[in-house]
Parts: C-alpha cells; sequence; structure tokens
C-alpha cells in the first residue's frame, strides 16, 4: 500500500496525479523487467493496481515495542475500497484503476477508459471504475469510442444494442479481456432479462 496526502498533502488533484504516475512508473519499470526475465527464460510477472481517494483515519497504529511494531499508517473504509479496486483488475484483464473519485481529480491528465459501475465485496455504494491507458497525449486504441458507446448502452439496459456495439469495437481491434467481459455480460442478459437493471454489477470476490 502506497500512500499520498498524510503527513504532507499537495492537494486532492496533485495527490491523485501522483499516484496515478506513480502507477505508470510501475507499469514502465516493470515491462521492461519482464523483458529481461523473458530473454533469460523466466516467465513474466503481472501486478494489479487499484487507487481510491478518500478522507481516513491516519497515524501510528500498532503495538509499541518491543512487544509488537508501530507504523505510519491509514485505516477506514476508504482503505478496503483501494483494495477491492485492486482485486477487480483481475476481472478485467487491467493492470491499474481508479475510482470515480480519482478520476475526477484527474482533469485530461491522462487517457481513461470506462471499466465498470461495481459494487465491490461489504458495500453497499456503487463505485464508477476507469481503467487507464496512460498520460494524455497517449494514443488512442482503435475501437475505444465505439466500445464507449456500448457500455452506455449496457447501462441503459439496451443489451442487444450494447452487444453489437461491442463485438465492433473488438473487430476494430478492441478485443480484449475487458471487451469479452461485456460481450459476455450481454449474451447472458439478453437471454435472461433482468427484471430491475441497474447498470451496477455486484462483485462476488474480494
Amino acid at each position: 500500500m502506497a500512500l499520498w496526502g498524510t503527513v504532507r498533502s499537495d492537494g486532492d488533484e496533485a495527490n491523485a496525479v501522483n499516484a496515478v504516475r506513480a502507477a505508470l512508473t510501475m507499469r514502465a519499470s516493470l515491462a521492461k523487467l519482464n523483458n529481461e526475465w523473458k530473454e533469460r527464460g523466466i516467465a513474466s510477472f503481472q501486478i494489479g493496481i487499484g487507487i481510491h481517494q478518500a478522507e481516513v483515519v491516519a497515524g501510528n497504529i500498532g503495538c509499541d515495542s518491543p512487544h509488537e511494531k508501530m507504523d505510519l499508517t491509514v485505516i477506514g473504509d476508504g482503505v478496503n475500497l483501494a483494495s477491492r479496486l485492486e482485486g477487480v483488475t483481475k476481472e478485467y484483464g487491467v493492470d491499474l484503476v481508479v475510482s470515480e473519485a480519482v478520476r475526477s481529480k484527474l482533469g485530461d491528465a491522462f487517457l481513461l477508459r470506462s471499466a465498470d459501475l461495481v459494487q465491490v465485496k461489504g458495500k453497499k455504494v456503487p463505485t464508477a471504475v476507469f481503467a487507464v491507458l496512460g498520460e494524455n497525449g497517449t494514443q488512442r486504441p482503435p475501437g475505444l469510442e465505439t466500445f464507449e458507446d456500448g457500455v452506455k448502452a449496457y447501462r441503459d439496459g439496451r443489451f442487444t444494442e450494447a452487444l453489437g456495439r461491442f463485438n465492433q469495437a473488438a473487430d476494430e481491434g478492441l478485443g480484449d479481456t475487458l471487451t469479452h467481459v461485456y460481450q459476455e455480460r450481454c449474451e447472458h442478459l439478453i437471454k435472461n432479462p433482468p427484471e430491475n437493471w441497474t447498470g451496477v454489477y455486484e462483485m462476488t470476490k474480494k
């Protein structure tokens, strides 16, 4: 767990941008490391990062020595949600996601892609989640606009239209895990129409 703004804060916007940039640096460093390992015949290593911003309790938490140890850390609902967001990266096949609370502080500093509107395990309020593709100026992947149209149709309950958009996005070049997740969901929902659709996906795993 990495923290921004506990002892000294540069402001919510700067903290959010710094956190995402640190995660992107980790992504680039891991890619370099995996390339080196590949040349040596070593299996690649994958990571998942979830970033959230919220008010939490910060302080020296634990027991004083010599019995245990005491560390400067944070606890609270925001910490738990960040942990859950890290977990959803496995669901969507992406390595970096941010919550709506973070997205709202990023401005146009990064290229984002809608991931989902999720209700994570242990939480009652749904959270919009976005995958971070890179810094602003990153080349937009083919099919991104079509995919975003599909997400809107999906959340509106227009599943047949959404499936068509996701299929088109895949044909245009965005046939990755996240698109495939939506294709499978739409196919299921077309065959099994929900009675009360909210567009929220409830995560059952941490």
